[in-house]
């Protein structure tokens, strides 16, 4: 399947990560899409599982090498993607 929104490079940005415990860590954002974000972490929340990235909800779709990868729960705008991780 391929990828359904253009994904953006973004390595060096940071953001924070909350997860369900309310625990907030300092990420690296390696891309972002409309639909989802890749965040390098050594953290490892469970597939499935809710978090805000910068001000984003997201769920857990998948762990990789260097982190993680989330699934929007809304679609971003060019404009909220902007406003939302600057």
């Amino acid at each position: 399947a391929g990828r359904s929104h253009e994904r953006v490079g973004t390595r060096g940005r940071r953001t924070t990560l909350r997860v369900e415990d309310g625990v907030v860590i300092d990420v690296e954002l390696l891309d972002l899409s409309a639909s989802g974000a890749s965040i390098a972490t050594p953290a490892r929340p469970p597939i499935g599982s809710f978090v805000v990235a910068g001000k984003t909800r997201a769920i857990v779709r998948r762990h990789h090498e260097h982190g993680i990868g989330l699934q929007f729960l809304s679609l971003l705008s060019p404009e909220a993607m902007r406003d939302r991780f600057p």
